[in-house]
């Protein structure tokens, strides 16, 4: 039995027993202003507090897989089971992080035959991922370096002007974009580097620009490490993306690469975050290219210095990660494989968006396949991408920027037909649009888009036969003269070749879905190729009608049959040498339609 005796020990003496305090609480904090939210990590919480049932996140800069989901690299996954097993320890790294990492970091980054690294000149320490690589160079630079302003494009990642003037450093800009073309001002880059003071910081994104993706030619580089060379300037670089823009690491690293071996002493800030998936594992590296191993060794107790009162040392797990990657060859060979698959399934991703933009707009978007990288700068206004968000809770950052790996088969056909029709609402459309009984309206609804976004994304197709078919079938019974004015107003010239040309190539259906609007483009491409198939069509305006009710009783009896869609699938196998065909198919068309014109004036 438990006696009050027994818990006395226990018991708290009214003395000790805390009471409340009346005393007014005082707010130490209370002039501390709301700060604006951050433009990326705002918009994600944004998002998340959306209760939009068709969301979309186009911001944020991890990778997914083509069903929208976060993806870990199943090489990782491998090294993390391997690490697990062998039971390390979770001592600290020490200030200059994993040796093993920092040396292996520096060959990825460098090349095996770096002079800076046979010499023993480059100084490298493990950072915290990109973001912390860029922070402790700009406070390197802040405290060592003569001139205090960093130069970026005019256009760059939004977080790059903060960490700077949050190191104590200016920054400034110089030409790099060109918003009338979507692509690179290389004269005018030049001439600015030019004309900056000799010496000046020039921050340069190696490779997949982070916002535009517009990348120098290798010719550019080598222009531009000329300038740089000649104006005495230090290259600061941004390499969050190797391997990641093109699947080729040494393809991505190729400025980094011949900056320094121009004899350039480059600064460069490395990611693991993108490349190895490692995006809450922080890892990355800090490099710095010196004139010689004493001036390495000096500049690397400095960093040391200033990363003891920041971070103190690096967290190990996600760099013993990259190092069992980098160094057990499986792994290596698995780690290329799935590089080009993302890589791949971005690029995939321009094709299908640009490849729907241009089927459902009355406007063309070559910069989304021409930018490279994890982002597309799209070109949108900022008044449109607000419109995007608040009306269909498609988020992007106020630029325009489109992150293209949040992009899948579940999303891509939505954003496409939301972008679409805000464009199509903002600007009138001069082609004339094919009216429809207000009974097909439903079965034309996106249509285009669907085939083109399935056969993209490599999906059946067989489904939307039904739906063709009654448009073809509607189409042929009641508007059997607009077939003629359509041949007129499309086959007309050798754009449309080369356009058909391009898609050969590429292995796309656009000879379906070209022009806009995206159902009236089929119905001619289709109805054409249907009245160049039947060789005993005559200008005769009788056999003419009887001709098309031949095609409408042949696509009924046998979807085989269906002629468009037998080109649309021998052009997906790309092959080139249906070109001549199109070619002879096109000069036949436009004889007929010439005939044609003449018997029924005639008449």
């Amino acid at each position: 039995m438990v006696t009050k005796s027994l818990l006395r020990p226990f018991l708290r003496p009214t003395q000790y027993t805390l009471q409340r305090n009346t005393t007014p609480i005082r707010y130490f904090w209370s002039g501390v202003e709301m700060g604006p939210p951050d433009n990326i990590f705002g918009l994600v919480e944004a998002f998340k507090n959306s209760t939009h049932p068709n969301k979309v996140n186009l911001a944020m800069g991890a990778y997914r897989d083509e069903y929208g989901n976060p993806y870990v690299l199943n090489c990782i996954k491998k090294a993390e089971k391997i690490i697990l097993d062998r039971n390390l320890d979770k001592e600290y790294a020490g200030m200059s992080g994993f040796a093993d990492f920092c040396a292996d970091a520096a060959k990825l980054t460098f090349g095996e035959d770096s002079p800076g690294l046979s010499d023993g000149r480059i100084a490298t320490v493990q950072s915290i991922s990109g973001t912390g690589s860029l922070y402790l160079a700009s406070t390197f630079f802040a405290k060592f370096y003569p001139h205090k302003v960093v130069y970026h494009s005019n256009q760059t990642w939004g977080n790059h002007a903060q960490v700077f003037k949050s190191a104590g450093l200016e920054a400034n800009t110089y030409t790099y974009y060109d918003k009338s073309t979507c692509g690179l001002n290389a004269d005018g880059m030049l001439k600015d580097l030019r004309e900056l003071p000799s010496g000046s910081i020039i921050l340069l994104h190696a490779s997949a620009h982070n916002p535009t993706g517009v990348d120098p030619t290798q010719q550019q580089w080598r222009d531009i490490g000329k300038v740089l060379k000649e104006k005495g300037h230090l290259p600061f670089i941004d390499m969050a993306y190797q391997g990641f823009a093109t699947g080729d690491l040494d393809r991505d690293a190729f400025a980094v690469r011949l900056l320094e071996r121009e004899g350039l002493q480059p600064v460069v800030t490395q990611s693991c975050a993108k490349n190895l998936g490692l995006y809450g594992e922080r890892t990355g590296a800090l490099h710095v290219v010196t004139a010689s191993k004493e001036e390495k060794d000096r500049v690397m107790s400095q960093i040391k210095i200033l990363i003891r009162p920041t971070y103190s040392n690096p967290p190990i797990h996600g760099a013993r990660l990259a190092v069992e990657v980098w160094r057990n060859k499986d792994l290596y060979k698995e780690w290329l494989a799935e590089l080009k698959i993302m890589s791949g399934r971005i690029s995939d991703m321009r094709k299908a968006l640009q490849l729907g933009l241009e089927t459902n707009t009355n406007r063309k978007w070559p910069h989304i396949t021409r930018q490279i990288g994890m982002f597309c700068y799209s070109g949108l206004e900022t008044d449109q991408v607000t419109l995007l968000r608040e009306e269909h809770a498609i988020f992007m950052t106020k630029d325009g920027r489109i992150s293209m790996v949040s992009l899948s088969n579940n999303n891509i056909e939505y954003v496409v037909n939301c972008i679409s029709k805000l464009l199509i609402m903002s600007e009138e459309t001069p082609k004339k649009r094919l009216k429809f009984d207000e009974d097909t309206s439903p079965l034309r609804e996106d249509l285009a888009g669907a085939l083109c976004t399935k056969i993209i994304l490599g999906e059946d197709i067989r489904d939307l036969f039904p739906k063709f078919l009654l448009l073809i079938h509607d189409f042929i019974a009641n508007a059997t003269a607009d077939v003629t004015n359509l041949i007129q107003t499309t086959v007309t010239d050798d754009e449309y070749v080369e356009k058909c040309k391009k898609q050969c190539i590429e292995g796309s259906i656009e000879m379906l879905a070209y022009e806009s609007p995206r159902i009236q483009n089929i119905i001619e491409d289709i109805s054409c190729k249907l009245l160049i198939a039947k060789n005993d069509l005559c200008s005769d305006n009788i056999e003419y009608k009887q001709a098309l009710k031949n095609i409408d009783k042949d696509i009924q009896d046998n979807l085989v049959k269906f002629e468009g869609l037998v080109t649309a699938k021998k052009l997906l196998e790309g092959k080139e040498d249906e070109l001549h065909e199109i070619r002879k198919n096109l000069e036949l068309c436009k004889e007929f339609q010439l005939k044609f014109n003449t018997d029924n004036n005639a008449n």
